[in-house]
């Protein structure tokens, strides 16, 4: 269905530490409005004292519910979210979201680092 999501397993050592390192590479078929959501383990793992860690079922349900949104309002609903988490708080990891959006006409990609 169209809120179908996919969760693609992370493998290997993170992106961009070691230049000589190979990676497992996996294809999937991909359609007009079609969203790939790519976050750092800074997103899942921000902390609250009183909610705990935001998470990967949470992301994924807000990912959900922005699916009626554009993907640069997606992407502010994201942060928002994570800052709201840490409650004023400073980050204590990377925080990065990348939200890629295939269309017919144009496929767009917004970012939040």
């Amino acid at each position: 269905g169209e809120d179908d999501v996919r969760l693609l397993p992370a493998t290997g050592l993170l992106l961009g530490i070691d230049c000589e390192r190979s990676y497992e590479t996996e294809s999937i078929e991909l359609s007009a409005s079609d969203r790939v959501l790519l976050v750092t383990d800074g997103v899942t793992e921000s902390h609250s004292p009183t909610q705990g860690m935001f998470g990967r079922e949470r992301l994924i349900q807000l990912a959900k519910d922005c699916l009626h949104l554009t993907a640069t309002q997606s992407i502010a609903a994201i942060g928002d979210a994570v800052r709201e988490q840490q409650s004023g708080e400073n980050p204590t990891d990377d925080i990065t979201v990348v939200l890629i959006e295939l269309s017919e006409k144009t496929s767009r990609v917004c970012c939040l680092t």
